[in-house]
């Protein structure tokens, strides 16, 4: 936030004014918090492995395609597959994680 705000004191426009849009857009109803969040969960997962990525010191720069696959094996693995509840979810999340390294395999040209 404070960031967007020294942007918006750099472009000389009112920063409480900003801010104001901001909690009206983001911030003033339960249902605006939740797509917020729920919007933003894929860029903090993509984060988080590009993060452990770097950590190991390997340079990960397929990390938009490897999340899309990913969720697309985990998507269809979860339509499709049927099986008792105890064991369809981490099926299906293994299915995801598998999904995304084979996708991980596939270097770029």
């Amino acid at each position: 936030m404070i960031a967007l705000l020294a942007i918006v004191i750099f472009m000389r426009e009112n920063p409480l004014k900003a801010a104001e849009a901001i909690y009206k857009f983001a911030l003033s109803s339960a249902a605006k918090v939740a797509a917020v969040v729920s919007i933003s969960i894929p860029y903090y997962l993509s984060g988080l492995s590009i993060a452990i990525a770097f950590r190991a010191g390997v340079f990960n720069i397929g990390n938009e395609g490897q999340y899309f696959v990913g969720g697309l094996t985990g998507a269809l693995a979860g339509i499709y597959l049927h099986l008792p509840p105890a064991l369809h979810l981490p099926v299906v999340v293994l299915a995801a994680m598998a999904g995304g390294a084979l996708w991980a395999l596939v270097p770029p040209c």
